[in-house]
């Protein structure tokens, strides 16, 4: 994932980058972007796997999903290249790469569940399809141990 953004860092180093801070003492915000080329459900749960067995639970983890094209960047060229940007569009407007292994709603049902059950998580979208209440009750049951969707169907 990483390469296929054009990253020139790869996993290895993001593991020794956490296990350094941690030693430190360093309290760090770590922001992971999902849905790049390549996504699909096994490598959602294998970031989440990462961040589980590397990041302290006093870190905050930001968490996003769909990744913006941006004129120029390597993800431009690669969703030209496979025909995911016609001739002609305007990418200056928010265009978003979508990921063929998985669906927007799959994605984004593996990250809520995982924003609700860690306390140290914020998924950045949560301030635009949910009521400040609704996003309140998800960290209560959050810090409760509780799962949001199931305490709906309760009473």
């Amino acid at each position: 994932m990483l390469k296929a953004l054009g990253k020139n860092f790869t996993l290895k180093h993001v593991e020794r980058a956490a296990r350094l801070l941690c030693k430190a003492g360093i309290p760090v915000i770590w922001y992971f972007l999902f849905g790049g080329p390549g996504e699909n459900e096994t490598t959602v749960r294998e970031t989440f796997s990462f961040i589980e067995e590397n990041i302290p639970k006093r870190d905050l983890v930001f968490i996003t999903s769909g990744i913006r094209i941006l004129p120029g960047s390597p993800l431009h060229v690669y969703a030209r290249n496979i025909g995911q940007l016609p001739d002609g569009t305007d990418i200056l407007k928010p265009f978003w790469f979508q990921p063929e292994g998985i669906n927007k709603e799959t994605m984004l049902y593996m990250i809520n569940r995982e924003v609700i059950s860690h306390g140290n998580y914020i998924n950045l979208q949560d301030n635009t399809d949910e009521s400040v209440l609704a996003l309140t009750l998800k960290r209560v049951y959050s810090f409760l141990g509780l799962l949001y969707e199931e305490m709906l169907f309760i009473g």
